[in-house]
Protein backbone atom coordinates (compact mmCIF):
# COMPACT_ATOMS: atom_id res chain seq x y z
CA UNK A 1 0.00 0.00 0.00
CA UNK A 2 2.92 2.34 0.73
CA UNK A 3 4.26 1.80 -2.80
CA UNK A 4 0.95 2.75 -4.39
CA UNK A 5 0.57 5.73 -2.05
CA UNK A 6 4.00 6.85 -3.19
CA UNK A 7 3.10 6.52 -6.86
CA UNK A 8 -0.23 8.30 -6.43
CA UNK A 9 1.45 11.17 -4.58
CA UNK A 10 4.10 11.49 -7.30
CA UNK A 11 1.37 11.21 -9.96
CA UNK A 12 -0.54 14.12 -8.45
CA UNK A 13 2.62 16.23 -8.34
CA UNK A 14 3.49 15.31 -11.93
CA UNK A 15 0.00 16.19 -13.14
CA UNK A 16 0.17 19.56 -11.38
CA UNK A 17 3.61 20.17 -12.86
CA UNK A 18 2.59 19.17 -16.39
CA UNK A 19 -0.58 21.25 -16.24
CA UNK A 20 1.20 24.38 -15.07
CA UNK A 21 4.25 24.04 -17.32
CA UNK A 22 2.14 23.34 -20.43
CA UNK A 23 0.72 26.85 -20.13
CA UNK A 24 4.05 28.48 -19.36
CA UNK A 25 6.43 26.66 -21.73
CA UNK A 26 5.81 26.33 -25.48
CA UNK A 27 6.01 23.02 -27.42
CA UNK A 28 9.26 24.21 -29.05
CA UNK A 29 10.84 24.96 -25.65
CA UNK A 30 9.66 21.59 -24.37
CA UNK A 31 11.28 19.88 -27.35
CA UNK A 32 14.52 21.79 -26.79
CA UNK A 33 14.63 20.57 -23.19
CA UNK A 34 13.89 17.01 -24.36
CA UNK A 35 17.04 17.02 -26.51
CA UNK A 36 19.22 18.18 -23.60
CA UNK A 37 17.59 15.71 -21.20
CA UNK A 38 18.06 12.86 -23.69
CA UNK A 39 21.81 13.50 -23.82
CA UNK A 40 22.06 13.48 -20.03
CA UNK A 41 19.90 10.36 -19.68
CA UNK A 42 22.12 8.48 -22.12
CA UNK A 43 25.06 9.32 -19.87
CA UNK A 44 23.02 8.25 -16.83
CA UNK A 45 22.52 4.82 -18.43
CA UNK A 46 26.28 4.42 -18.75
CA UNK A 47 26.85 5.79 -15.27
CA UNK A 48 24.48 3.33 -13.62
CA UNK A 49 26.54 0.33 -14.89
CA UNK A 50 24.04 -2.11 -13.37
CA UNK A 51 25.24 -1.12 -9.89
CA UNK A 52 21.76 -0.72 -8.40
CA UNK A 53 20.66 -4.13 -9.71
CA UNK A 54 23.86 -5.69 -8.36
CA UNK A 55 23.27 -4.31 -4.86
CA UNK A 56 19.68 -5.57 -4.82
CA UNK A 57 20.30 -9.11 -6.06
CA UNK A 58 23.76 -9.87 -4.59
CA UNK A 59 23.51 -12.78 -2.14
CA UNK A 60 26.59 -11.89 -0.05
CA UNK A 61 26.69 -8.09 0.12
CA UNK A 62 29.75 -6.77 1.98
CA UNK A 63 30.87 -3.27 2.94
CA UNK A 64 33.64 -3.46 0.34
CA UNK A 65 31.12 -4.19 -2.40
CA UNK A 66 28.96 -1.24 -1.31
CA UNK A 67 31.94 1.12 -1.27
CA UNK A 68 33.05 -0.16 -4.66
CA UNK A 69 29.56 0.47 -6.02
CA UNK A 70 29.78 4.08 -4.84
CA UNK A 71 33.34 4.46 -6.15
CA UNK A 72 32.44 3.19 -9.62
CA UNK A 73 29.36 5.41 -9.70
CA UNK A 74 31.44 8.43 -8.77
CA UNK A 75 34.15 7.70 -11.33
CA UNK A 76 31.73 7.09 -14.21
CA UNK A 77 29.37 9.97 -13.44
CA UNK A 78 32.01 12.65 -13.06
CA UNK A 79 33.96 11.45 -16.11
CA UNK A 80 30.87 11.41 -18.32
CA UNK A 81 29.74 14.78 -16.97
CA UNK A 82 33.08 16.33 -17.89
CA UNK A 83 33.04 14.84 -21.40
CA UNK A 84 29.51 16.08 -22.14
CA UNK A 85 30.27 19.53 -20.71
CA UNK A 86 33.22 20.01 -23.05
CA UNK A 87 31.18 18.72 -26.04
CA UNK A 88 28.27 21.10 -25.47
CA UNK A 89 29.43 23.63 -28.11
CA UNK A 90 29.52 20.90 -30.75
CA UNK A 91 25.98 19.87 -29.76
CA UNK A 92 24.88 23.48 -30.21
CA UNK A 93 26.30 23.53 -33.73
CA UNK A 94 24.51 20.30 -34.69
CA UNK A 95 21.08 21.63 -33.65
CA UNK A 96 21.72 25.32 -34.39
CA UNK A 97 20.23 26.21 -30.99
CA UNK A 98 22.49 28.38 -28.79
CA UNK A 99 20.30 27.88 -25.70
CA UNK A 100 20.99 24.15 -25.85
CA UNK A 101 24.52 24.67 -24.50
CA UNK A 102 23.20 26.10 -21.23
CA UNK A 103 20.67 23.28 -20.85
CA UNK A 104 23.36 20.63 -21.36
CA UNK A 105 25.63 22.33 -18.80
CA UNK A 106 22.85 22.26 -16.20
CA UNK A 107 22.22 18.61 -16.99
CA UNK A 108 25.89 17.84 -16.33
CA UNK A 109 25.42 19.08 -12.77
CA UNK A 110 22.76 16.40 -12.30
CA UNK A 111 25.38 13.81 -13.22
CA UNK A 112 27.68 15.12 -10.50
CA UNK A 113 25.15 14.56 -7.68
CA UNK A 114 23.67 11.27 -8.93
CA UNK A 115 26.26 8.91 -7.31
CA UNK A 116 25.40 10.19 -3.83
CA UNK A 117 21.82 8.93 -4.08
CA UNK A 118 21.86 5.87 -6.35
CA UNK A 119 23.80 3.59 -3.96
CA UNK A 120 21.63 4.51 -0.97
CA UNK A 121 18.38 4.08 -2.90
CA UNK A 122 19.51 0.63 -4.07
CA UNK A 123 20.19 -0.44 -0.46
CA UNK A 124 16.76 0.84 0.63
CA UNK A 125 15.18 -1.07 -2.24
CA UNK A 126 17.06 -4.24 -1.27
CA UNK A 127 15.69 -3.93 2.27
CA UNK A 128 12.21 -3.17 0.88
CA UNK A 129 12.16 0.03 2.93
CA UNK A 130 9.38 1.53 0.84
CA UNK A 131 8.46 4.16 3.43
CA UNK A 132 11.93 5.72 3.14
CA UNK A 133 11.80 5.49 -0.65
CA UNK A 134 8.44 7.26 -0.59
CA UNK A 135 9.88 10.14 1.44
CA UNK A 136 12.70 10.60 -1.04
CA UNK A 137 10.48 10.31 -4.10
CA UNK A 138 7.72 12.65 -2.95
CA UNK A 139 10.05 15.32 -1.60
CA UNK A 140 12.25 15.37 -4.72
CA UNK A 141 9.18 15.58 -6.98
CA UNK A 142 7.77 18.42 -4.90
CA UNK A 143 10.99 20.43 -5.00
CA UNK A 144 11.33 19.82 -8.75
CA UNK A 145 7.76 21.01 -9.24
CA UNK A 146 8.26 24.22 -7.26
CA UNK A 147 11.53 25.12 -8.99
CA UNK A 148 10.44 24.31 -12.56
CA UNK A 149 7.04 26.02 -12.31
CA UNK A 150 8.48 29.00 -10.46
CA UNK A 151 11.27 29.49 -13.00
CA UNK A 152 8.84 29.02 -15.91
CA UNK A 153 6.49 31.64 -14.44
CA UNK A 154 9.44 34.05 -14.46
CA UNK A 155 9.97 33.39 -18.18
CA UNK A 156 12.66 30.73 -17.86
CA UNK A 157 11.34 28.62 -20.74
CA UNK A 158 13.36 25.46 -21.38
CA UNK A 159 15.91 26.51 -18.73
CA UNK A 160 13.17 26.26 -16.10
CA UNK A 161 12.69 22.58 -16.90
CA UNK A 162 16.43 21.89 -16.61
CA UNK A 163 16.62 23.69 -13.28
CA UNK A 164 13.66 21.68 -12.02
CA UNK A 165 15.39 18.43 -12.98
CA UNK A 166 18.58 19.52 -11.23
CA UNK A 167 16.72 20.58 -8.09
CA UNK A 168 14.93 17.23 -7.97
CA UNK A 169 18.21 15.32 -8.27
CA UNK A 170 19.91 17.40 -5.58
CA UNK A 171 16.96 16.86 -3.23
CA UNK A 172 17.10 13.12 -3.85
CA UNK A 173 20.80 13.03 -2.96
CA UNK A 174 20.40 15.12 0.20
CA UNK A 175 17.32 13.25 1.45
CA UNK A 176 18.86 9.86 0.71
CA UNK A 177 21.98 10.94 2.61
CA UNK A 178 19.96 11.41 5.80
CA UNK A 179 18.61 7.87 5.40
CA UNK A 180 22.06 6.31 4.97
CA UNK A 181 22.62 3.51 7.54
CA UNK A 182 26.35 4.21 7.67
CA UNK A 183 28.38 7.10 6.28
CA UNK A 184 31.22 4.66 5.76
CA UNK A 185 29.39 3.46 2.65
CA UNK A 186 30.27 6.81 1.03
CA UNK A 187 33.99 6.12 1.23
CA UNK A 188 34.79 5.34 -2.43
CA UNK A 189 36.70 2.17 -3.22
CA UNK A 190 37.48 0.00 -6.24
CA UNK A 191 38.50 -3.14 -4.34
CA UNK A 192 35.63 -5.29 -5.70
CA UNK A 193 35.55 -3.74 -9.18
CA UNK A 194 36.02 -7.09 -10.94
CA UNK A 195 32.95 -8.59 -9.24
CA UNK A 196 30.77 -5.60 -10.06
CA UNK A 197 32.09 -5.29 -13.60
CA UNK A 198 31.30 -8.92 -14.42
CA UNK A 199 27.66 -8.29 -13.55
CA UNK A 200 27.43 -4.64 -14.56
CA UNK A 201 28.79 -5.10 -18.07
CA UNK A 202 25.63 -6.82 -19.28
CA UNK A 203 23.19 -4.74 -17.21
CA UNK A 204 24.92 -1.56 -18.35
CA UNK A 205 24.62 -2.73 -21.94
CA UNK A 206 20.93 -3.37 -21.37
CA UNK A 207 20.33 0.03 -19.78
CA UNK A 208 22.29 1.78 -22.52
CA UNK A 209 20.36 -0.07 -25.23
CA UNK A 210 17.09 0.94 -23.57
CA UNK A 211 18.13 4.56 -23.41
CA UNK A 212 19.49 4.53 -26.96
CA UNK A 213 16.17 3.18 -28.19
CA UNK A 214 14.25 5.80 -26.22
CA UNK A 215 16.53 8.82 -26.65
CA UNK A 216 18.25 8.56 -30.01
CA UNK A 217 14.92 8.73 -31.90
CA UNK A 218 14.11 11.86 -29.88
CA UNK A 219 17.44 13.38 -30.86
CA UNK A 220 16.72 12.53 -34.49
CA UNK A 221 13.14 13.85 -34.32
CA UNK A 222 14.38 17.12 -32.87
CA UNK A 223 16.80 17.49 -35.77
CA UNK A 224 14.45 16.35 -38.57
CA UNK A 225 10.97 17.54 -37.52
CA UNK A 226 11.93 20.43 -35.26
CA UNK A 227 11.66 21.10 -31.54
CA UNK A 228 7.93 21.90 -31.67
CA UNK A 229 7.02 18.52 -33.21
CA UNK A 230 9.25 16.77 -30.69
CA UNK A 231 7.54 18.67 -27.88
CA UNK A 232 4.08 17.56 -29.09
CA UNK A 233 5.20 13.94 -29.41
CA UNK A 234 6.80 13.86 -25.96
CA UNK A 235 3.80 15.53 -24.34
CA UNK A 236 1.43 12.93 -25.78
CA UNK A 237 3.71 10.03 -24.89
CA UNK A 238 4.34 11.48 -21.45
CA UNK A 239 0.62 11.64 -20.64
CA UNK A 240 0.04 8.06 -21.78
CA UNK A 241 2.97 6.70 -19.82
CA UNK A 242 1.97 8.73 -16.79
CA UNK A 243 -1.05 6.42 -16.47
CA UNK A 244 0.94 3.36 -17.55
CA UNK A 245 3.83 3.93 -15.16
CA UNK A 246 1.49 4.68 -12.25
CA UNK A 247 0.70 0.99 -11.98
CA UNK A 248 3.63 -0.73 -13.66
CA UNK A 249 6.38 1.21 -11.88
CA UNK A 250 4.72 0.52 -8.53
CA UNK A 251 4.75 -3.18 -9.33
CA UNK A 252 8.36 -2.93 -10.54
CA UNK A 253 9.46 -1.40 -7.25
CA UNK A 254 8.04 -4.33 -5.29
CA UNK A 255 8.65 -7.04 -7.89
CA UNK A 256 12.41 -6.91 -8.32
CA UNK A 257 13.43 -7.46 -4.69
CA UNK A 258 10.57 -9.93 -4.18
CA UNK A 259 11.45 -11.95 -7.30
CA UNK A 260 15.14 -11.88 -6.36
CA UNK A 261 14.28 -13.28 -2.93
CA UNK A 262 11.99 -15.96 -4.41
CA UNK A 263 14.67 -17.00 -6.91
CA UNK A 264 17.32 -17.24 -4.19
CA UNK A 265 14.96 -19.58 -2.30
CA UNK A 266 14.38 -21.74 -5.39
CA UNK A 267 10.69 -20.97 -6.02
CA UNK A 268 8.97 -21.33 -9.42
CA UNK A 269 8.27 -17.85 -10.82
CA UNK A 270 5.69 -18.76 -13.45
CA UNK A 271 2.60 -18.68 -11.25
CA UNK A 272 3.38 -15.33 -9.56
CA UNK A 273 4.24 -13.84 -12.96
CA UNK A 274 0.93 -14.95 -14.49
CA UNK A 275 -0.97 -13.53 -11.53
CA UNK A 276 0.97 -10.27 -11.78
CA UNK A 277 0.16 -10.03 -15.51
CA UNK A 278 -3.55 -10.50 -14.84
CA UNK A 279 -3.61 -7.89 -12.09
CA UNK A 280 -1.53 -5.30 -13.94
CA UNK A 281 -3.40 -5.67 -17.23
CA UNK A 282 -6.71 -5.60 -15.35
CA UNK A 283 -5.76 -2.22 -13.93
CA UNK A 284 -3.87 -0.53 -16.77
CA UNK A 285 -5.86 -1.61 -19.84
CA UNK A 286 -9.19 -0.07 -18.71
CA UNK A 287 -7.45 3.19 -17.75
CA UNK A 288 -5.72 3.46 -21.13
CA UNK A 289 -8.93 2.60 -22.98
CA UNK A 290 -10.98 5.23 -21.17
CA UNK A 291 -8.24 7.81 -21.65
CA UNK A 292 -8.25 7.10 -25.39
CA UNK A 293 -11.95 8.02 -25.46
CA UNK A 294 -11.43 11.40 -23.82
CA UNK A 295 -7.88 12.28 -24.94
CA UNK A 296 -8.97 15.43 -26.77
CA UNK A 297 -11.05 17.09 -23.99
CA UNK A 298 -8.56 15.91 -21.35
CA UNK A 299 -5.56 17.52 -23.05
CA UNK A 300 -7.45 20.70 -23.94
CA UNK A 301 -8.61 21.15 -20.35
CA UNK A 302 -5.33 20.13 -18.72
CA UNK A 303 -2.78 21.69 -21.07
CA UNK A 304 -4.53 24.24 -23.24
CA UNK A 305 -4.99 24.72 -27.00
CA UNK A 306 -1.25 24.61 -27.84
CA UNK A 307 -1.20 20.82 -27.52
CA UNK A 308 -3.97 19.75 -29.92
CA UNK A 309 -1.55 17.67 -31.99
CA UNK A 310 -0.62 15.70 -28.87
CA UNK A 311 -4.29 14.80 -28.37
CA UNK A 312 -4.53 13.32 -31.87
CA UNK A 313 -1.61 10.95 -31.23
CA UNK A 314 -2.69 9.86 -27.76
CA UNK A 315 -5.12 7.02 -28.67
CA UNK A 316 -2.50 5.28 -30.85
CA UNK A 317 0.18 5.67 -28.19
CA UNK A 318 -2.25 4.32 -25.59
CA UNK A 319 -2.86 1.29 -27.80
CA UNK A 320 0.88 0.65 -27.95
CA UNK A 321 1.18 0.92 -24.18
CA UNK A 322 -1.72 -1.50 -23.80
CA UNK A 323 0.12 -4.09 -25.88
CA UNK A 324 3.26 -3.61 -23.77
CA UNK A 325 1.35 -4.23 -20.55
CA UNK A 326 0.50 -7.78 -21.66
CA UNK A 327 4.04 -8.76 -20.60
CA UNK A 328 4.90 -6.55 -17.61
CA UNK A 329 8.00 -6.67 -15.35
CA UNK A 330 9.83 -8.94 -17.80
CA UNK A 331 13.15 -7.18 -17.27
CA UNK A 332 12.71 -7.58 -13.51
CA UNK A 333 12.21 -11.32 -13.96
CA UNK A 334 15.34 -11.66 -16.09
CA UNK A 335 17.44 -9.52 -13.74
CA UNK A 336 16.16 -11.25 -10.60
CA UNK A 337 17.06 -14.66 -12.01
CA UNK A 338 20.51 -13.52 -13.09
CA UNK A 339 19.75 -13.89 -16.82
CA UNK A 340 21.59 -10.70 -17.70
CA UNK A 341 22.84 -12.00 -21.06
CA UNK A 342 19.31 -12.92 -22.09
CA UNK A 343 18.11 -9.52 -20.88
CA UNK A 344 20.76 -7.78 -22.96
CA UNK A 345 19.78 -9.80 -26.03
CA UNK A 346 16.10 -8.97 -25.53
CA UNK A 347 16.85 -5.29 -25.04
CA UNK A 348 19.03 -5.04 -28.13
CA UNK A 349 16.43 -6.74 -30.33
CA UNK A 350 13.62 -4.64 -28.89
CA UNK A 351 15.49 -1.38 -29.39
CA UNK A 352 16.44 -2.35 -32.93
CA UNK A 353 12.74 -2.84 -33.61
CA UNK A 354 11.92 0.54 -32.04
CA UNK A 355 14.61 2.32 -34.03
CA UNK A 356 13.47 0.70 -37.29
CA UNK A 357 9.79 1.59 -36.91
CA UNK A 358 10.51 5.14 -35.71
CA UNK A 359 12.95 5.77 -38.57
CA UNK A 360 10.60 4.25 -41.16
CA UNK A 361 7.43 6.05 -40.07
CA UNK A 362 8.63 9.41 -38.68
CA UNK A 363 9.33 10.77 -42.17
CA UNK A 364 5.56 10.69 -42.85
CA UNK A 365 4.60 12.78 -39.80
CA UNK A 366 3.66 12.39 -36.17
CA UNK A 367 0.51 10.30 -36.66
CA UNK A 368 2.37 7.75 -38.75
CA UNK A 369 5.09 7.71 -36.13
CA UNK A 370 2.49 6.82 -33.47
CA UNK A 371 1.18 4.01 -35.69
CA UNK A 372 4.72 2.71 -36.13
CA UNK A 373 5.07 2.48 -32.35
CA UNK A 374 1.99 0.24 -32.21
CA UNK A 375 3.64 -2.15 -34.66
CA UNK A 376 6.84 -2.03 -32.64
CA UNK A 377 5.02 -3.00 -29.46
CA UNK A 378 3.58 -6.08 -31.18
CA UNK A 379 7.08 -7.17 -32.18
CA UNK A 380 8.39 -6.40 -28.68
CA UNK A 381 5.65 -8.55 -27.12
CA UNK A 382 6.68 -11.57 -29.21
CA UNK A 383 10.35 -11.04 -28.35
CA UNK A 384 9.56 -10.68 -24.64
CA UNK A 385 7.45 -13.83 -24.63
CA UNK A 386 10.34 -15.78 -26.15
CA UNK A 387 12.72 -14.47 -23.46
CA UNK A 388 10.29 -15.47 -20.69
CA UNK A 389 10.01 -18.94 -22.21
CA UNK A 390 13.77 -19.33 -22.10
CA UNK A 391 14.03 -17.94 -18.58
CA UNK A 392 11.12 -19.40 -16.57
CA UNK A 393 9.45 -21.74 -19.08
CA UNK A 394 6.40 -19.51 -19.64
CA UNK A 395 4.74 -20.09 -23.02
CA UNK A 396 3.23 -17.36 -25.21
CA UNK A 397 -0.22 -18.96 -24.94
CA UNK A 398 -0.07 -18.86 -21.14
CA UNK A 399 0.99 -15.23 -21.26
CA UNK A 400 -1.88 -14.20 -23.54
CA UNK A 401 -4.46 -16.21 -21.61
CA UNK A 402 -3.46 -14.37 -18.45
CA UNK A 403 -4.75 -11.13 -19.99
CA UNK A 404 -8.01 -12.46 -21.46
CA UNK A 405 -10.06 -11.61 -18.32
CA UNK A 406 -8.57 -8.12 -18.37
CA UNK A 407 -9.49 -7.57 -22.02
CA UNK A 408 -13.09 -8.51 -21.20
CA UNK A 409 -13.01 -6.16 -18.22
CA UNK A 410 -11.68 -3.37 -20.45
CA UNK A 411 -14.44 -3.79 -23.03
CA UNK A 412 -17.09 -3.86 -20.32
CA UNK A 413 -15.68 -0.74 -18.66
CA UNK A 414 -15.72 1.37 -21.82
CA UNK A 415 -19.12 0.52 -23.39
CA UNK A 416 -21.20 2.90 -21.26
CA UNK A 417 -18.70 5.81 -21.44
CA UNK A 418 -18.47 5.36 -25.24
CA UNK A 419 -22.25 5.47 -25.59
CA UNK A 420 -22.37 8.58 -23.42
CA UNK A 421 -19.80 10.30 -25.66
CA UNK A 422 -21.92 9.54 -28.73
CA UNK A 423 -25.00 10.94 -27.00
CA UNK A 424 -23.17 13.98 -25.60
CA UNK A 425 -22.28 15.34 -29.05
CA UNK A 426 -25.75 16.83 -29.41
CA UNK A 427 -25.06 19.13 -26.42
CA UNK A 428 -22.06 20.92 -27.87
CA UNK A 429 -18.52 21.24 -26.58
CA UNK A 430 -18.44 20.90 -22.76
CA UNK A 431 -15.06 19.36 -21.98
CA UNK A 432 -15.17 19.58 -18.16
CA UNK A 433 -18.68 18.13 -18.02
CA UNK A 434 -17.62 15.38 -20.42
CA UNK A 435 -14.58 14.41 -18.37
CA UNK A 436 -16.50 14.33 -15.10
CA UNK A 437 -19.29 12.17 -16.53
CA UNK A 438 -16.93 9.76 -18.30
CA UNK A 439 -14.83 9.35 -15.14
CA UNK A 440 -17.89 8.55 -13.05
CA UNK A 441 -19.42 6.17 -15.61
CA UNK A 442 -16.11 4.40 -16.22
CA UNK A 443 -15.49 3.89 -12.48
CA UNK A 444 -18.93 2.41 -11.89
CA UNK A 445 -18.67 0.24 -15.02
CA UNK A 446 -15.21 -1.00 -14.01
CA UNK A 447 -16.26 -2.01 -10.51
CA UNK A 448 -19.46 -3.66 -11.75
CA UNK A 449 -17.68 -5.65 -14.48
CA UNK A 450 -14.78 -6.60 -12.20
CA UNK A 451 -17.13 -8.22 -9.69
CA UNK A 452 -19.50 -9.59 -12.34
CA UNK A 453 -16.63 -11.27 -14.22
CA UNK A 454 -14.91 -12.25 -10.93
CA UNK A 455 -11.67 -10.71 -12.05
CA UNK A 456 -8.74 -11.35 -9.63
CA UNK A 457 -8.33 -7.59 -9.20
CA UNK A 458 -11.41 -7.60 -6.97
CA UNK A 459 -9.42 -9.37 -4.24
CA UNK A 460 -6.85 -6.56 -4.34
CA UNK A 461 -9.62 -3.95 -4.24
CA UNK A 462 -11.07 -5.67 -1.15
CA UNK A 463 -7.66 -5.64 0.56
CA UNK A 464 -7.18 -1.96 -0.27
CA UNK A 465 -10.63 -1.10 1.10
CA UNK A 466 -9.97 -3.02 4.33
CA UNK A 467 -6.61 -1.31 4.82
CA UNK A 468 -8.13 2.10 4.14
CA UNK A 469 -11.01 1.42 6.51
CA UNK A 470 -8.59 0.29 9.20
CA UNK A 471 -6.55 3.48 8.86
CA UNK A 472 -9.66 5.67 9.01
CA UNK A 473 -10.93 3.89 12.14
CA UNK A 474 -7.73 4.49 14.06
CA UNK A 475 -7.93 7.06 16.80
CA UNK A 476 -5.00 8.55 18.70
CA UNK A 477 -4.82 7.39 22.27
CA UNK A 478 -5.82 9.94 24.85
CA UNK A 479 -2.93 11.27 26.89
CA UNK A 480 -3.70 11.26 30.63
CA UNK A 481 -1.93 14.10 32.42
CA UNK A 482 0.21 13.09 35.37
CA UNK A 483 -1.16 13.40 38.87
Amino acid sequence: MVVFANRYAVLVLNVVSLTAIARLVTPAETGLFSVAASIVLLAQALRDFGIAEFLVQEKELTDDKIRTAFGLNLLLAWSLGAVIFFLRNWIVEVYQAPELGRLVAIGCLSLLVAPFSSTILALLNRDMNFVALMKVSVLSSLVGLVVSVGAAALGGGATALSLGMLASNVTTAVTAGFLLPSWEHLIPSLREWRRLSAFGLFISGTNLANQLGARVPELVLGRLLGFAALGQFNRSRGIVFLFYELIVSSVNTVAFPALSSAHREGHDLREPYIRCTTLVSGTVLPVLAVFSLVADPFIRVAFGPNWVEAARMAPLLAMGAGIAVLAPISSQVLSATGQVRLLLRLTLLTQLSLTFFMAAFSVFGLMWLAFGLVLHNIVALVLTADALRRCIGLQLGQLLRASVPSIGLTVGSTIVPALFLLWRKSFGDLPLFTLACVAALATVSYLFCAYAFRHPVTAEIAVLLRQTSSVLRRRPRAVVPPG
